[in-house]
């Protein structure tokens, strides 16, 4: 709870110019209690209070950033979230109606939902690529890991210290392992559009 005694005790004993200078530069950080307080001791001293427009600005526009910014974060969570629904429909054998459905269920337009699935298959060759990437860089750091360890080891035949690299060989098995995983499901993506367009074909 605020202590508004306090705060106007604090506002009493500083000067004009203290005051001034805090409304200029704290103002729109000052909660809405503090920031009443500090107007009615300009009244008080009958200091001029446009200083205050500007603050009234200032946390407008701070208030419309952060409002903002919260919308794109949650717009980019909406969008990670379809392409994560459509990608694991369509890994598990869904077909393009189905995960058109269930698109519309989320909320999705048909040309948005559209759009997604044409997409899929260039949006998972994509992913591919970036997880190949990840899977040499883990296996490159999991061996340069085994190979100190190994070259450390056998220099210490005679009787020195060696190091284990644990965390260079955990932390790209780790790597590896999950970029093998997620190249799995992506590949199995790109197999279930094959098989589907290639039915398709032989329907018509």
């Amino acid at each position: 709870m605020i202590d508004t005694a306090l705060i106007k005790e604090n506002y009493s004993r500083m000067t004009d110019g203290e005051l001034i200078h805090l409304a200029q530069s704290e103002g729109q950080d000052l909660t809405p209690e503090a920031l009443t307080i500090l107007h009615d001791e300009f009244l008080r001293r009958k200091l001029d209070t446009k200083v205050f427009e500007s603050v009234a600005d200032n946390i407008k526009s701070t208030r419309d950033r952060k409002i903002e910014q919260a919308q794109n974060t949650a717009s980019n969570e909406f969008t990670k979230s379809i392409w994560e629904y459509a990608f694991e429909q369509k890994a598990n054998g869904a077909s393009n109606e189905d995960i058109q459905k269930g698109l519309a269920a989320k909320g999705l337009n048909d040309e948005s939902a559209s759009l997604i699935l044409k997409s899929l298959g260039t949006t998972a060759k994509r992913v591919l690529d970036s997880v190949d990437s990840s899977m040499l860089a883990g296996g490159v750091i999991c061996l340069i890991g085994i190979i100190i360890t190994v070259w450390t080891y056998t220099s210490s035949a005679m009787g020195g210290r060696y190091i284990i690299a644990w965390g260079a060989i955990i932390f790209g098995a780790i790597r590896f392992f999950q970029a093998l995983i997620k190249k799995g499901k992506y590949q199995k993506v790109l197999d279930n559009i094959k098989d589907e367009s290639s039915n398709d074909t032989i329907i018509e």
